[in-house]
């Protein structure tokens, strides 16, 4: 049986996100659960044939360390789900503004910033999933509150709660497949996208401006764009690129990849389906 990677254990919103994509590709993969993200990719080169990797938060914006890891592995994006995400506040004392240590996993905080820019004088501690976050909780002492998936409350005993603290109530993360294997098969309904990324050897004013007007020249609608230190030298960056079209425009994607390709370096990390 193929297996997949997941960050966290059973009921993260990773887990959630693998029930979701084996529910719509009706297919049977067998998980295997990481507490690091950084395993997670690795998992890929040894016992996986699949991964879950979360990659972009409605209210947070991308996760930087995720779009490394996928850049630096041989992986291709294959598919995409998205989940909608709600956090609470859970406290060991009936005063939760008494608490002197809020835990959470790291890209919990960005996601909760205005309420946890309220809490005054108080630790917090970094996890490395939602899941270690409600065993951590357990664990703690009476000093302790965390930030945890609504749907994981009910396995904590707590004295005090404050439900969806997240920063907007229309929550989602964006979680992408990704496999060492690239699918070949045209998207034959909805939208594609494409997911890549362009690796300047030097830098020179109007570089960006000419790869967007290469995508523009085609009327194709480039959703976003990010610029990632190359980490090789201070003021060296790639650009990442995500761009979408209806399934009968892949071929005009494929196009304009080729036709920066021949300009710059540069990286697919993805073509696949768009998310409803």
């Amino acid at each position: 049986m193929k297996k997949i990677a997941i960050l966290g254990d059973i009921g993260s919103y990773s887990d959630l996100a693998y029930k979701k994509y084996i529910e719509n590709e009706a297919g049977i993969l067998e998980p295997l659960y990481f507490p690091l993200i950084d395993y997670v990719i690795e998992a890929l080169n040894d016992e996986c044939d699949y991964a879950v990797v979360p990659l972009e938060n409605s209210i947070d914006g991308y996760i930087q360390l995720h779009m490394d890891l996928i850049l630096q592995s041989d992986a291709t994006i294959i598919d995409e789900v998205i989940i909608p995400i709600h956090f609470d506040y859970i406290s060991n004392y009936e005063d939760a503004s008494k608490a002197h240590t809020i835990i959470g996993q790291y890209a919990v905080f960005g996601q909760c910033h205005e309420f946890l820019k309220a809490q005054k004088e108080v630790i917090f501690e970094y996890t490395k999933s939602n899941t270690e976050t409600v065993v951590l909780f357990l664990k703690s002492q009476t000093n302790t509150s965390a930030i945890i998936p609504n749907h994981l409350t009910s396995l904590c005993k707590y004295r005090s709660i404050q439900k969806n603290i997240a920063d907007e109530e229309q929550n989602f993360t964006r979680f992408v497949i990704i496999s060492k294997k690239r699918k070949s098969e045209k998207i034959s309904d909805g939208f594609v996208k494409v997911t890549f990324v362009v690796m300047p050897k030097k830098d020179y004013p109007g570089l960006l401006f000419e790869i967007l007007e290469k995508i523009a020249n085609e009327h194709i609608n480039l959703i976003s764009i990010m610029s990632r230190p190359t980490k090789t030298h201070l003021g060296s960056y790639n650009f990442f690129f995500e761009m979408i079209s209806p399934c009968n425009g892949q071929n005009k994607i494929e196009g304009v990849l080729q036709t920066i390709a021949r300009e710059y370096p540069i990286k697919t990390l993805g073509i696949y389906k768009k998310a409803v």
